[in-house]
């Protein structure tokens, strides 16, 4: 005998349950959606999915073999992502609200000069030797910087809030 699942959706967020054989047993699969109205995770899993993007998308475009350290500099493209966002929160308030927009001006500014500090880590240290100072400054340091600006971003600026 062969085993029947039948899916009931109830909702966007509610989440899929599978009936087992019509037994009145349900197991819930799928409650992930209420965990990105939790500000603390959607910080963390953006500039995580942003990264993992950005590593494949610069393994798939080269053309040669095999993984190289340079694939794991992301921290220029993850401040662009950040000042991207950034730009767009605030064109967005050109509709009239201009008293909110101090905290992004400010954050615009610090994110550009650290996009200018990361440009001039990787020029510095992109065609040195290799070494542990090159890879933790180019795939540790500028990562985190990048990755802090878009989580800075997400949680200061636009201000992500939990729903309850």
């Amino acid at each position: 005998m062969g085993y029947a699942f039948v899916v009931d959706v109830g909702g966007w967020a509610s989440g899929a349950v599978i009936h087992y054989r019509g037994t009145s047993r349900c197991a819930v699969i799928w409650r992930f959606m209420s965990l990105f109205s939790n500000r603390y995770v959607v910080a963390f899993c953006v500039p995580v999915g942003v990264l993992l993007i950005g590593v494949l998308a610069k393994k798939v475009t080269r053309a040669t073999r095999g993984w190289q350290r340079d694939d794991f500099y992301l921290g220029f493209e993850l401040a662009l992502a950040a000042i991207a966002g950034d730009l767009d929160y605030l064109l967005g308030l050109a509709g009239g609200r201009f008293s909110g927009a101090v905290a992004p001006l400010i954050f615009l500014v610090a994110a550009l000069v650290s996009l200018l500090w990361l440009i001039a880590e990787r020029q510095d240290w992109a065609t040195a030797a290799p070494s542990f100072k090159q890879i933790f400054r180019l795939c540790f340091l500028s990562n985190v910087v990048g990755g802090g600006l878009l989580v800075a971003f997400i949680l200061l600026v636009k201000g992500i809030k939990a729903t309850t």
